[in-house]
């Protein structure tokens, strides 16, 4: 059993439980689903040269969460689980050589995510429902290597970073590149009502730390800012 399957399995025991709780006939609960769509702006980083000052690219997510309001009258509480398809990209400000060529490292990763986000609300009587809170995501590669971490050459081509069947590169890129990360993120945002539904705009800053099978010392990280609008849609 992967680790995205053990994540799946966590994100919809939280979720039944979630439900659970919001039935109960003590509490005056509220939940929500809403799509969320936004845009991503990801750095890449590692040990080394490879993404060294690298700059911050444009990707984007969507998605769907899950919002809770554990006793929406009283408590000044949200909890929200997500699931995404995101995109991230960035693209190193300095050129490595490799094989005695200048190219430039780039990455382009799309990924399933899935995250639990806790919040404070600061006034739950105002129209504008402001928040605050932080949480935890994992997000699973779904791209190739070579199309996830590739060298940009002078000409204009470009080559996979990671290769285990070429001995000719340096060692730390013989092998497969990071499949999944994890970090935590923080995120600012306001609950607006639209007639019956609520509007949610949001900014957020993350920080993950990928999984390698590398054998070198090479560890890859990548920060991110994103904004998101998500709007109730049952």
């Amino acid at each position: 059993m992967n680790k995205l399957t053990l994540v799946s399995i966590l994100f919809l025991c939280i979720l039944s439980t979630a439900f659970a709780q919001s039935g109960d006939e003590d509490t005056d609960a509220k939940y929500f689903f809403s799509a969320a769509a936004g845009l991503n702006f990801t750095q890449m980083q590692s040990s080394g040269d490879l993404y060294k000052q690298s700059r911050f690219g444009t990707g984007y997510r969507i998605g769907l969460q899950f919002n809770l309001f554990p006793d929406y009258d009283f408590q000044q509480f949200l909890i929200r689980l997500g699931a995404y398809y995101t995109k991230e990209v960035s693209e190193s400000k300095n050129s490595i050589l490799l094989q005695e060529v200048p190219v430039v490292a780039q990455a382009e990763i799309n990924s399933a995510s899935v995250e639990l986000f806790f919040a404070y609300r600061f006034a739950t009587e105002a129209t504008v429902d402001v928040y605050l809170g932080g949480g935890f995501q994992f997000q699973q590669k779904i791209n190739k290597d070579d199309e996830a971490y590739t060298f940009l050459n002078p000409d204009g081509t470009e080559i996979p970073v990671f290769n285990k069947e070429n001995p000719s590169i340096p060692l730390k890129f013989q092998t497969e590149g990071p499949k999944a990360a994890l970090g935590p993120f923080a995120e600012l945002g306001a609950f607006i009502p639209i007639g019956d539904k609520q509007l949610s705009i949001a900014s957020g800053i993350s920080y993950a730390f990928f999984f390698t099978n590398s054998s070198a010392e090479l560890k890859l990280e990548k920060a991110n800012l994103y904004i998101t609008a998500s709007y109730e849609v049952f």
